[in-house]
């Protein structure tokens, strides 16, 4: 575990190798939550940029799950080879990164 200053004062994300257990749940469109920022910095460190400025770019993650991180998340699932690339984030998605 380490801190990612890219998250807000007091938050700790956890990425080097994405621990699971950051990701207790199910993420879908809608959803709000610290988790959700982790996803978004996550998307964001490997490439996956939900927007070059603005909310949602790296260093400007939010708590919310909205189209941009869907589409960023879909691209990441492609990438990798989880169908379907939905940009939902469940069991699947949850257990590639378990294993990787």
């Amino acid at each position: 575990m380490f801190l990612d200053n890219r998250c807000s004062v007091g938050y700790v994300c956890q990425l080097s190798l994405v621990n699971t257990a950051t990701f207790t749940r199910s993420l879908t469109v809608g959803m709000h939550g610290d988790d959700v920022k982790a996803l978004q910095v996550f998307l964001n460190s490997k490439g996956f940029k939900l927007a070059s400025s603005g909310p949602g770019s790296p260093g400007n993650e939010t708590t919310k799950f909205g189209a941009l991180t869907r589409d960023a998340l879909a691209k990441f699932q492609i990438s990798v080879g989880i169908k379907p690339p939905a940009g939902f984030f469940g069991l699947i998605t949850r257990g590639y990164l378990k294993k990787h």
